[in-house]
């Protein structure tokens, strides 16, 4: 909506807007902040870039080299060096093997298989959930944006837990905000991850997800093998 506002596009003014979000009473500063972006993106988007340069998981990035390195940053914070070398690996063997056909627009193919890569190899598991809770930044950010005293309600679903919830999914229960201690050091095992000693690594959802990233890699070296112009091409 900021973004459509600074483009002349609503029947509103950005003040009206603003004025709305403030009675509701809930995450006035956050939403204030959210709906700021919108200018900031649709009138200076290399400032807001910049801005956002310590997120590794942005999709504001110019170059297939620098989108490959800030992968390799969260793939290695993920897991380690090794398993973002595989990443880059599977990259650069791609990017050579479109490369050798010299079709216009390769660079395209080239980027969607690096960010959806990516994404296939850093799956939300508990090691991840563990990870990202753990990182400091999770509370500064929280108290950032509530003010006063709070409390912190986990809504996890442990898969050594039974139940199962209306919908057939693993039920969730509330942990309190002595998970912060565990998840500090849970995430320090997350070198287990994949291994036969991985106890969460036995799940039909955690089997599946190792299985994507190896059905996808094969699958795109079938795409490469065979792309031609026509399929690079964009209507």
């Amino acid at each position: 909506m900021g973004y459509a506002a600074q483009k002349g596009l609503l029947p509103v003014s950005t003040a009206s807007i603003e004025e709305a979000i403030r009675p509701n009473g809930t995450f006035v500063k956050s939403n204030l902040r959210t709906f700021a972006l919108g200018p900031v993106t649709a009138h200076a988007p290399d400032q807001l870039a910049h801005i956002l340069a310590d997120t590794p998981t942005t999709a504001s990035i110019d170059t297939l080299d620098t989108l490959i390195e800030s992968r390799v940053r969260l793939l290695t914070a993920y897991q380690d060096e090794a398993y973002a070398k595989s990443y880059v690996d599977f990259v650069r063997e791609m990017e050579a093997a479109v490369a050798a056909r010299k079709l216009d627009g390769s660079e395209l193919f080239v980027r969607e298989v690096a960010l959806t890569s990516a994404r296939l190899m850093s799956y939300r598991d508990e090691y991840e959930v563990a990870r990202l809770h753990a990182d400091p930044k999770f509370i500064a950010r929280l108290r950032h944006q509530f003010e006063g005293d709070f409390k912190i309600t986990f809504h996890l679903a442990p898969p050594m837990l039974p139940g199962r919830d209306a919908t057939g999914r693993p039920k969730k229960r509330e942990f309190g905000e002595w998970m912060l201690p565990v998840f500090r050091i849970l995430q320090r095992f997350k070198g287990l991850r994949g291994t036969m000693f991985d106890p969460f690594g036995y799940t039909a959802e955690r089997r599946m997800e190792r299985r994507l990233i190896v059905e996808y890699r094969a699958l795109i070296r079938q795409v490469a093998a065979r792309i031609d112009q026509s399929r690079l091409t964009r209507p």
